[in-house]
């Protein structure tokens, strides 16, 4: 039986235990776009309103398994395959459809049983609601009507063409997005800015884990539009495809960045944004639109890796005119990792304007004094931990401040919101994020960042009525997923993938000694296909492996758990990918 948070019964109730009474207090063309949709709500979320660095790039086949055989027909499919699907809600399978692009995405799906994880550091890479539903929160007074709560299902997709028809701009058209019609006001003037805040990892179950440490984002919800049936609309969800998905107005399966990993036409595999934006297949609304209006407006983005710039887009390499304005935290030939200072990799500097002036600002350390605050101790840490041990404060709540400094900075310096058109400026958060993988969701810490990334709110708007004028500007709040609670608290068996990796090397053997199972990862794993195919094996023989895992197979220490729990299977399904099109009456 299912609940209808899409989890098996036994495993809603904890759900739904655990919002309601889980944490005390710590106390391209234009013309060239394609149209579709699809997937599921999140009911808790009302109630919530009264949860590392990119690997780089390893060696992979150079033959894909997906491109050895046609994707299979409706009636070609085996009753196991069917028997199996059939376990996993429609919405499930509609996400990862979504996400799912051949010979790019992992050669067999993965979908675990309920909070199950899979587990290189803590993940939130999965198809349940529980990471794929957001805040989607549009506020701006004078502008965005006071409507409240809206119960109507809108996914990321629809964030590029609500941008678009809020900036004016009739000529685009979103593949799998339409515009937000709730929020606008047929007598509201046209913003001179619109920005997208995101809190990365700052879904709606995260949210519920701490329903009062947000009570400026619930004031915003009441006083302009928050959408309480959000999601990605995509599997996994993770933040380098749900970021393009929110610039493109396309789902993965569409723009090409379908994990924070993906396989290369050279077999390769490794983070898409390591040969700059020209991974993405699609350019973003803010590409078109800039190109179109070129200094009349200005666009830019602030946010940390280089995933964050999907929500804008390509900026030189789509128009070498664009002159996108972007601060992220890398250093040059370093792709993805925080460096000491803002700045960007050589690959990325090649397409976006960096604004050197951003490290003039006060250092981090001056802000140090907030994150030692959270606890009541002035001691110089932070829960405990030493400010400085983590990442150089960055990973405390002291980078918030920090970074917003720089932000207003940047808006000011670049004349956000005194163009002659809608100016478009995009921000992601990521504090909520990095702190859930060290801790996990449920921790003391990552409640503390939530109440901080809620309590930067006010003074942003006070920035933002003073430098643009109210009336002029809006606001969207949203986030890219969510994040995975304590196992204490939900009760999930993470799934280790360095003990996996070796189990299916064991399994199925080759004669060189090369593994079949290239590389496993939340939500799939990539397979050589050429080692497959020269060892007799085929996709589905390697599913049925992955779906009768144990936790005995997938746990780091199977001698720790109850004789009676090793046999427990840790995965709802396993299929190919190339099948899914099939499973949900999709040509394609």
């Amino acid at each position: 039986m299912w609940g209808s948070h899409g989890l098996p019964d036994r495993l809603e109730r904890a759900f739904v235990h655990h919002h309601d009474h889980s944490r005390r207090e710590p106390t391209i063309s234009r013309r060239a776009f394609l149209r579709g949709a699809a997937a599921a709500p999140l009911a808790a979320y009302l109630a919530a309103c009264t949860g590392g660095s990119p690997p780089g790039r390893t060696r992979a086949p150079q033959t894909t398994a997906t491109a050895l055989s046609p994707a299979p027909g409706p009636s070609t499919l085996s009753p196991e395959l069917r028997r199996i699907a059939g376990l996993v809600p429609r919405d499930v399978l509609e996400r990862v459809y979504n996400g799912y692009f051949p010979g790019m995405s992992g050669d067999i799906v993965t979908i675990p049983l309920g909070f199950n994880y899979f587990d290189g550091g803590i993940s939130h890479s999965t198809a349940w609601p529980y990471t794929a539903n957001i805040p989607m929160v549009w506020y701006g007074p004078g502008i965005i009507p006071a409507r409240g709560l809206v119960g109507r299902r809108v996914t990321s997709a629809d964030q590029a063409p609500t941008l678009a028809r809020l900036a004016g701009y009739p000529d685009f058209d979103a593949p799998d997005g339409q515009a937000m019609e709730e929020i606008f006001d047929p007598k509201a003037p046209k913003p001179k800015l619109v920005v997208t805040l995101v809190w990365d990892a700052g879904g709606t179950y995260v949210l519920g884990l701490w329903p009062k440490y947000w009570p400026n984002l619930q004031r915003l919800m009441h006083e302009g539009v928050a959408y309480t049936h959000a999601d990605v609309g995509s599997a996994p969800s993770s933040t380098a495809p749900v970021h393009a998905t929110m610039g493109t107005g396309a789902f993965p399966r569409r723009h090409g960045i379908l994990d924070n990993v993906i396989r290369f036409r050279d077999g390769q595999i490794g983070d898409p944004w390591t040969p700059g934006p020209k991974t993405m297949l699609l350019p973003g609304f803010a590409d078109l639109y800039k190109t179109d209006l070129g200094d009349r407006v200005q666009v830019g983005t602030f946010g940390t890796l280089n995933w964050h710039l999907g929500m804008m887009g390509k900026g030189k390499q789509f128009d070498p005119r664009n002159d996108q304005v972007v601060v992220l935290r890398e250093r040059g030939g370093d792709e993805g990792a925080e460096g000491i200072s803002w700045g960007l990799s050589e690959v990325q500097a090649e397409s976006y304007r960096f604004p050197e002036y951003v490290n003039d600002l006060p250092d981090i350390s001056t802000y140090f004094h907030v994150a030692d605050d959270f606890d009541g101790t002035k001691d110089g840490k932070w829960r405990g931990h030493d400010i400085v041990s983590l990442k150089g404060g960055f990973d405390t709540p002291a980078r918030l401040p920090y970074m917003e400094r720089a932000i207003e900075e940047v808006m000011t310096r670049e004349g956000f919101g005194h163009h002659d058109g809608t100016d478009l400026f995009f921000i992601n958060f990521k504090l909520i994020d990095e702190v859930g993988h060290l801790f996990n969701a449920s921790s003391l810490e990552e409640g503390d960042c939530v109440k901080a990334q809620d309590e930067l709110l006010p003074p942003f708007i006070d920035f933002l009525d003073r430098r643009v004028g109210r009336g002029n500007w809006v606001l969207l709040i949203t986030a890219d997923h969510g994040h995975s609670a304590g196992t204490d608290v939900s009760g999930a068996y993470p799934i280790k993938v360095q003990v996996l990796e070796p189990l299916m090397a064991e399994r199925f053997p080759t004669k060189d000694h090369s593994p079949v199972v290239a590389r496993i990862r939340p939500g799939w794993s990539f397979v050589d296909g050429a080692e497959m195919v020269n060892n007799g094996y085929d996709l589905e023989q390697l599913s049925k492996s992955f779906q009768t895992l144990t936790k005995s197979d997938a746990g780091k220490d199977p001698t720790k758990l109850e004789p009676a729990a090793r046999d427990d299977e840790v995965l709802l399904a396993a299929l190919p990918g190339s099948v899914l099109p099939a499973l949900l009456g999709k040509t394609s």
